[in-house]
């Protein structure tokens, strides 16, 4: 009894002496895991780059106001975050999973993404970089709520409906290019955008003025507007190569308003152009083989026949040892 008395208290004078936090056990953070029933993400510690990748939608989440922070599974590098990487096949962004990311500078997200969830990029405020890929039908409510380091974005044609609040206090937002198939923009959308100065739409006054306006949107609509009613492309970039048996990707963008549109680039099929003939020999065959000059592919046909051995007789002589 006595023992264990000691015990107890040599416990107790190392805990008033040491500070509590010297015993504080803390996990590694996690570094990738899945967000979505087929879709996975990985957090790169050295460029502070984000990657989603896979196929489908992408989970929601929320903000946890108790312990101020987003129930996001990167949250633990909300802060040090700077990039996202959103792969093709992603085809959507979920609720609240990046909000209050506070580093996160830039994000591009693909043709494939359709929708983006509400408060999705929250207070993103240092967000200054945002490419919305051509194939997104609807921002959802504060998606951009407070990003104050915008200053311009592209709104393709794709899109149809742009939710409440959803660029509320985007203070640094001072022009912006609306696609010409949004036909509703909810109440206070655009509220607090006092920079903005510069719409570019890509319809007509009557296709302006056909949209279903939500309440609170003067910034928006004071604002000085430019009506687009065509495309003037740059020249076609690369974006993935095409190979010989898969098609590759390539993008144009308007030199006017900054919209991208994709497209395919077919396949260059195999040029067997390049040969290489093998003559037979005693016991092989001979063959051309045919190569193919885009990828190294290659095949072989018109066979010749071996040569077979030729044997001449050489006589010797018997000596006086020797046969």
């Amino acid at each position: 009894m006595r023992k264990l008395f000691v015990t107890a208290l040599s416990i107790l004078l190392i805990l008033a002496v040491c500070p509590l936090g010297m015993f504080t056990l803390t996990a590694s953070a996690a570094t990738s895991g899945s967000c979505g029933t087929n879709l996975t993400w990985r957090y790169n510690t050295s460029t502070k780059t984000l990657t989603i990748s896979g196929t489908g939608e992408m989970s929601n989440y929320w903000y946890d106001y108790d312990i101020d922070e987003i129930i996001a599974p990167w949250r633990d590098y909300a802060e040090s975050m700077q990039t996202v990487i959103i792969n093709n096949g992603v085809t959507s962004i979920g609720e609240c999973a990046f909000s209050y990311c506070s580093g996160l500078t830039s994000i591009t997200i693909p043709d494939s993404v359709t929708s983006i969830g509400g408060y999705a990029f929250q207070d993103c405020r240092l967000l200054a970089s945002v490419t919305i890929g051509n194939g997104v039908t609807s921002i959802g409510e504060l998606a951009f709520f407070d990003c104050s380091g915008l200053t311009s974005i592209t709104i393709p044609d794709s899109v149809t409906s742009i939710g409440e609040c959803a660029f509320s206090y985007c203070s640094g937002l001072t022009s912006i290019t609306i696609g010409n198939s949004v036909t509703s923009i909810g109440d206070f959308a655009f509220y607090g955008c006092m920079a903005l100065k510069a719409v570019c739409y890509c319809g007509s006054s009557a296709e302006w003025k056909n949209i279903s306006f939500g309440s609170n949107n003067s910034n928006l609509t004071s604002a000085n507007r430019s009506y687009h009613l065509y495309h003037l492309f740059e020249d076609w970039q690369i974006r993935t190569p095409a190979t010989c048996t898969e098609a590759g990707e390539k993008y144009r963008i308007c030199s006017v308003c900054g919209y991208k549109e994709s497209g395919t680039i077919a396949p260059t099929a195999h040029d067997y152009s390049e040969i290489a003939v093998t003559s037979p020999t005693c016991t092989a065959q001979g063959y051309t083989t045919h190569i193919c000059v885009n990828c190294g592919r290659n095949y072989v046909d018109s066979y010749t026949s071996s040569l077979g051995h030729h044997y001449e007789a050489t006589v010797t002589a018997p000596t006086c040892t020797d046969q």
